[in-house]
């Protein structure tokens, strides 16, 4: 049941970079403005990693999917705040000539960081679970 949850979150999420852009015209031209739309718009780009992940765990055994899930659920939290805080500008001198350089590469940094760290954990699962059985 938890891999249909985390493969639903992750389809609905990944949808988000095609459909914040409309709600952010929309939004303007209502006048609206919306401080939000920056950082939540850099972190819909993980939900594709996610869902990745979320759909070769899918059809591994329980045992694979609950190994990457036992990493996930605490670095999923983790580099959603980092890249909140890299996007909303947090570590920027006010007064520095190269603000934003590389906000980018420091993200996806954190996005390799996760794809290493679920394929080790998801390697040992399956290679552990393989031991076991011969």
């Amino acid at each position: 049941m938890k891999k249909h949850i985390i493969l639903s979150i992750s389809l609905l999420g990944s949808s988000l970079p095609f459909i914040l852009p409309t709600v952010y015209r929309y939004l303007r031209s209502l006048e609206i403005r919306s401080d939000l739309f920056g950082p939540l718009y850099e972190i819909s780009f993980f939900f594709p990693v996610i869902l990745l992940f979320s759909l070769l765990t899918y059809k591994l055994s329980d045992q694979v999917f609950n190994s990457w899930w036992a990493f996930a659920r605490f670095a999923i939290p983790i580099i959603f705040i980092l890249v909140t805080l890299i996007s909303m500008g947090v570590h920027h001198d006010p007064y520095g000539t190269w603000q934003g350089i590389l906000d980018a590469p420091m993200m996806i940094a954190l996005y390799i960081i996760f794809a290493i760290g679920s394929l080790v954990q998801m390697a040992r699962a399956f290679y552990g679970r393989k031991r076991v059985d011969n």
